[in-house]
């Protein structure tokens, strides 16, 4: 079965890495803002519980040619949909992308797809064990139905995933401009590939603990909320992996502000070292910690200068001689060390870059 993997653009070789490294036996293809992966319904599925930096799971269905809607009708009423769905889908679980195709009316088309689906059903009536076995599932997840259009063609997926994946259900409270769990995920991997031997992993900037938990639940599977494949009649027993030790065996998160600090004990899991000080005045540290930070870009929270501020959190945090700081910032600012540019990406509508800065 083909399954697409959606994954933020820049994003895309760190993922196929994750990707291989967790299931080194399947057939990818590397894609603009995704993989698309060659898998078995099981493992398709699976991989919503074990990858960290894609942002949902999208499972293909239908593909061909549409250029009207009694075409796209007939196409979607002659699928057997009973594997997936018990019920058609309503407004809200329709999603439409048309570029470069006659079809591109989004109103019409859901309907369309409404109609179609719901006709089906008449026509074939989904198993009652089917219906009673997912109803609770429905209530905390149910799936939606992709179409995009590009040049005529249609392509039909099923997300499996739901809520979007960042959401792992274990981060309990969240600062104000917080990072995704996926690129959190994504800028330690960039970061891990830079360092050799054993090191403690510091985050001197720590807010509501993103980079402490994704270090220490790296191979960690997601358990805590539901999926939408869930939903699916076809989906009954996945046999998921046994979680596996994270590479980093030592953390060490530092915040100044006190309602923060205290906030954090809900999210960070055990073995976390914790220390309320403020990295950015004077703090008593060992030398030779990996250093990751996601500081103020001045956007969501004001800064006067944000070039100034972010240069002088660079010469703060290097003056603890560090094995290695690595930094989460906007991509048009200056900063006056030397570097090396890991990563690129959009934040939230910003473009940012992880740099990377040694002693």
């Amino acid at each position: 079965m083909l399954f697409y993997a959606v994954v933020s653009p820049g994003l895309e070789k760190l993922a196929c890495e994750e990707l291989l490294e967790k299931f080194p036996t399947l057939s990818v293809l590397k894609k603009h803002g995704g993989l698309e992966i060659d898998c078995s319904l099981e493992q398709g599925l699976a991989l919503n519980h074990s990858l960290k930096i894609p942002t949902r799971i999208l499972l293909r269905v239908l593909h061909g040619k549409v250029r009207d809607l009694p075409k796209l009708y007939k196409k979607i009423k002659n699928f057997d949909w009973r594997a997936y769905l018990v019920e058609s889908p309503d407004l809200d679980h329709i999603v439409v992308s048309a570029h470069e195709s006659r079809l591109f009316d989004e109103r019409k088309i859901k309907k369309t797809v409404i109609d179609a689906i719901s006709d089906s059903f008449k026509a074939v009536q989904p198993k009652k064990v089917d219906v009673q076995r997912v109803a609770p599932f429905l209530q905390k997840s149910a799936p939606s139905v992709y179409l995009r259009f590009k040049n005529d063609e249609l392509t039909i997926s099923l997300d499996t995933s739901g809520e979007r994946l960042d959401r792992r259900g274990t981060r309990t409270w969240v600062g104000l401009a917080p990072l995704r769990e996926t690129f959190a995920h994504a800028c330690l991997r960039a970061l891990l590939k830079e360092v050799e031997g054993d090191f403690t992993l510091c985050d001197p900037m720590c807010g509501s603990g993103v980079f402490p938990i994704e270090a220490l639940e790296w191979n960690q599977l997601s358990r805590a909320r539901a999926f939408a494949y869930q939903a699916f009649p076809c989906a009954k027993d996945i046999e998921l992996a046994a979680d596996q030790d994270s590479p980093v065996k030592n953390v060490l998160a530092i915040e100044s502000d006190a309602k923060t600090f205290e906030a954090l004990s809900h999210n960070l899991p055990t073995g976390v070292q914790t220390l309320k000080a403020n990295a950015l005045e004077q703090a008593v540290l060992a030398k030779d910690l990996v250093m990751i930070a996601n500081p103020p870009y001045g956007v969501r929270l004001k800064l006067d200068n944000p070039t100034a501020f972010l240069n002088h959190v660079v010469e703060k945090l290097m003056s603890y001689q560090p094995r290695a700081l690595a930094l989460l910032i906007p991509k048009d600012i200056k900063i006056n060390r030397r570097y090396k540019n890991l990563l690129e990406f959009s934040n939230g509508g910003i473009a940012v870059k992880l740099v990377l800065f040694k002693s």
